[in-house]
């Protein structure tokens, strides 16, 4: 699958994988790091469709940013870093 271009990163605390998938929806991932710009952002990509996970606390360095994200309940799903790959190819082929 080809990239396809993301909302301007704001923060280094976050990452974004975003791809078309069968029915065109973007997956975001937001991880480990402080502030809540990237959570903002997350949340507009949702608002329009995006799958979007967080890293979950216990294997964050800094919870600050997915906890945001959490918070303003831009988050479909929360995993530990280790997992994060395995539900994005899972998602990848269902969304």
């Amino acid at each position: 699958m080809k990239p396809i271009p993301a909302p301007p990163l704001r923060s280094s605390g976050i990452a974004c994988v975003c791809f078309p998938a069968r029915r065109r929806r973007a997956l975001r991932v937001i991880m480990t790091g402080m502030g809540d710009d990237g959570a903002k952002g997350m949340l507009e990509m949702r608002e329009q469709g995006a799958y979007t996970i967080a890293q979950d606390e216990g294997s964050c360095v800094v919870f600050g940013m997915p906890k945001e994200a959490i918070m303003l309940q831009a988050v479909e799903k929360v995993v530990p870093l280790e997992a994060i790959a395995s539900v994005l190819l899972h998602a990848a082929r269902e969304v």
